[in-house]
């Protein structure tokens, strides 16, 4: 006996291969509506982005360069939200004065690692 399915319109030898062809083809189904959905909002986002570069333009012209980078980090203040992380670290470690050139430095770190 054969079983037909309704929804991938195809015939099936037992009722077990129709099951697991109708559950594939909902998986597929779903992932497609999701993946749809991000396409979606991704195309909404790059829309956004691309008309807020087209206004911060704007105000750069009529305002000066930069001003609309200035005018939002000072809405965000963006300095009192990493005052507290201090130096970089890379300020704090100290490179040799004699390591001026990459031939020094690999030589080194050959020194350092005994090699």
């Amino acid at each position: 006996m054969k079983f037909y399915s309704e929804v991938t319109k195809e015939m099936y030898d037992t009722i077990e291969a129709l099951r697991a062809a109708e559950e594939r083809a909902s998986t597929d189904a779903e992932k497609e509506k999701a993946v749809d959905e991000i396409m979606t909002l991704v195309k909404q986002a790059a829309k956004a982005e691309k008309e807020a570069l087209t206004k911060m333009r704007e105000l750069d012209v009529k305002y000066g360069f930069g001003t609309a980078a200035k005018e939002m980090l000072e809405r965000v203040d963006v300095s009192k939200k990493h005052e507290d992380f201090g130096e970089p670290f890379c300020m704090k470690v100290k490179i040799p004065a004699s390591t001026t050139s990459q031939d020094a430095f690999v030589n080194s770190l050959k020194n350092f690692l005994g090699k």
